[in-house]
């Protein structure tokens, strides 16, 4: 059981898909992070499924791509672009090192 809501908190830490309420404890969230592969599994597979339909009832290329794109995204709710803007963020600010550092902190904090 344990296992099922590390899970769940992990589905729903990092991804949009609904997933049943429990309470977030120590236990819970224990081996969270080792579920996180799932996610990229199940991410994975419904981008597959998407390729097969697409693919299936002859959709153009640049549609079917678009959406394959955007399906991580969508999926995720956007929490891999949030940190890439923030790198690009404090990587094009111009500055010494130690105030990139700290500009992509203070961004990845707010």
């Amino acid at each position: 059981m344990k296992l099922f809501q590390n899970i769940i908190v992990a589905f729903s830490m990092y991804s949009r898909i609904p997933m049943p309420h429990i309470e977030w404890t120590k236990e819970n969230m224990r081996y969270a992070l080792c579920c996180f592969p799932l996610i990229g599994c199940v991410i994975g597979a419904l981008e597959w499924l998407w390729y097969l339909f697409a693919a299936h009832i002859g959709m153009g290329i640049v549609f079917r791509t678009a959406v394959q794109l955007l399906l991580p995204v969508l999926i995720t709710g956007g929490i891999h672009l949030d940190g890439l803007l923030d790198t690009a963020d404090a990587l094009s600010s111009h500055q010494p090192k130690e105030r990139k550092l700290e500009i992509k902190a203070y961004t990845s904090d707010s």
